[in-house]
Parts: C-alpha cells; structure tokens; sequence
C-alpha cells in the first residue's frame, strides 16, 4: 500500500509539560495517514490488523460513524505504545486515525478523551480533486 502524509499530521498533547520518552514528542498524540484502500473496506483492515496480532491480546473492536461513514475503532493492537486506531475508507482511500499512549488508568486520561472526541467530530473527507 502506498502511504501518503500530509502536513500537519500528528497533534500532540502536553498537560503535565513532561517528555514523552523516546517515542513520543509529548505525552499523548494523535496522527493521521492515508493511503490506497485497494479495494478494503474499513472493516476489512481492521479484521485483517486483528488477525496478524494473532492470539493473546486483549483486542476490541466496535463501529462507529464519521461524517456520515462507517468508522472501526481498534483498540490494544501490540505495539510498543497503547494505542486506538480509527480506519474510514472513503473513494478507495484509507485514512488511519492513530492515539497513542491510549491508557484509559492515566491521571491526563480525560485530555486525550478530549482530544479523541474532537478529532472524531471535526474529522471530514473531501472528495477527491478532478
């Protein structure tokens, strides 16, 4: 598949104004790509991310809508960080939405809430250029 960013990408959140290690510019971020969907429906990357994590994993899955498209929310795919994962296919593009650390026992836990719930309710796909 290939992977198409577009500036600006990734939003970060600070509340403790504290370092996020190596891995993370801050303590919780939220970035966007997007590439071609060839032909998945969202559902169908997020089984197919489900099924290459394999066994073992506390992974859930649920449905939800965005800008009037169907959205699935994955969260606690293995990664070296928590996180919750959002796939929308629109016009044969696929648009991951990726929150991480996604650690609902944080003390800055409702900031990233937050976050999630405006990035959702703001999130719109355009249709392609002619």
């Amino acid at each position: 598949m290939e992977k198409t960013a577009f500036p600006p990408n990734v939003v970060v959140i600070n509340p403790n104004g504290l370092s996020g290690g190596d891995f993370l510019p801050g303590d919780a971020l939220v970035s966007l790509s997007m590439e071609t969907a060839s032909g998945q429906t969202a559902a169908q990357v997020a089984d197919e991310k489900i099924a290459e994590a394999g066994e073992g994993f506390n992974i859930t899955r649920s449905e939800i809508l965005i800008d009037g498209k169907q959205a699935i929310v994955v969260d606690g795919l293995p990664a070296q960080e928590p996180s919750r994962q959002v796939f929308i296919v629109d016009n044969n593009r696929l648009y991951t939405l990726f929150f991480a650390p996604w650690v609902p026992t944080a003390a800055w836990f409702s900031e990233l809430e937050k976050l999630y719930s405006s990035v959702i309710s703001s999130f719109h796909v355009l249709p392609p250029m002619p």
